[in-house]
């Protein structure tokens, strides 16, 4: 049955078809997976995984980006009922089968949905995608990015084992604050609000809870802030930087003064910027500085 459903989506290439299948899912697929016995597992497993995969790869092939989040929705769903049912051996292998097959925003909605369900326990999925993380926040598309940023927020905030060793924060910092830089307008403003949260979490989650590593976030902040070869950096992007360095102070505390001395000159020179905005978003910044500084920063 799965099997024609597939072969007339693929014919039709139509959205009808692929809400015939979704209800598949809801009505059919589903209280199969909730009553699976542990008995059964063993036998049906690779059965269940084979209509989620063809599913899956085939509907996104069809189904234009903004029409795919009800699919994914209901898709991803099902498959994490269907994860409760395994053991880390029998679903660690179908894991490594998506990432390798999936495209990467794929890869990254279901990982996102399987920290949400599992929190740290699901950290050796992420390490099995993380190559495909990173590639997300490089060069694809909004979604993907958005994403990855999404995966991030979770790994931090269960993150109480050290999972962000030194390479990992050292490849992901530069990619969480040049994820604000450049872009279309919307692609950047979506990824400022979700980047925020990263750079705050990431500040006090393993490695980066380390005072050499502050130096490092603090000085990729500052930047996106200075004049570079190309001009002068954007408003907005100056904007998120300030605002992001407001929020690892707000995890910090006095602790994230130990970047002062460099971070000074910066925030001197856009509070005399042509901009008023960055001007006063400057003042602010300065006056989050003070409030744990205990003094004037002209003093």
């Amino acid at each position: 049955f799965h099997k024609k459903m597939l072969e007339r989506i693929k014919a039709e290439r139509s959205l009808e078809s692929v809400k015939q299948l979704t209800s598949f899912f809801q009505n059919i697929l589903s209280p199969v997976v909730v009553s699976l016995r542990p008995e059964t597992v063993e036998t049906q497993h690779k059965v269940v995984f084979t209509i989620f995969k063809s599913s899956w790869k085939i509907v996104s092939q069809i189904l234009p980006i903004n029409d795919r989040p009800v699919w994914e929705s209901t898709i991803v769903s099902v498959f994490v009922k269907f994860v409760l049912h395994l053991s880390h051996e029998l679903f660690r292998p179908m894991w490594l089968s998506l990432v390798r097959s999936l495209d990467h925003l794929g890869v990254m909605i279901i990982l996102h949905r399987l920290l949400e369900q599992f929190h740290s326990l699901a950290f050796p999925y992420v390490d099995d995608a993380f190559d495909t993380l990173v590639q997300s926040l490089k060069d694809c598309s909004m979604w993907a990015k958005e994403k990855a940023l999404n995966c991030l927020i979770q790994w931090f905030s269960y993150d109480q084992q050290g999972f962000l060793d030194q390479d990992r924060f050292d490849i992901l910092i530069k990619l969480i604050v040049k994820c604000c830089v450049g872009g279309s307008e919307s692609d950047t403003k979506m990824s400022q609000g979700l980047a925020l949260e990263c750079v705050g979490l990431m500040a006090s989650t393993g490695a980066g809870h380390d005072e050499s590593n502050w130096n490092s976030l603090n000085e990729e902040l500052l930047t996106v802030m200075r004049p570079s070869k190309k001009g002068q950096p954007k408003p907005t992007t100056v904007k998120w930087a300030l605002k992001a360095m407001n929020a690892v102070y707000d995890r910090l505390g006095p602790a994230f003064l130990v970047t002062l001395h460099t971070t000074i000159p910066v925030l001197e020179a856009l509070k005399e910027d042509d901009e008023k905005s960055v001007r006063k978003a400057a003042t602010f910044t300065a006056q989050v500085i003070e409030s744990h500084l205990g003094e004037s920063l002209e003093t």
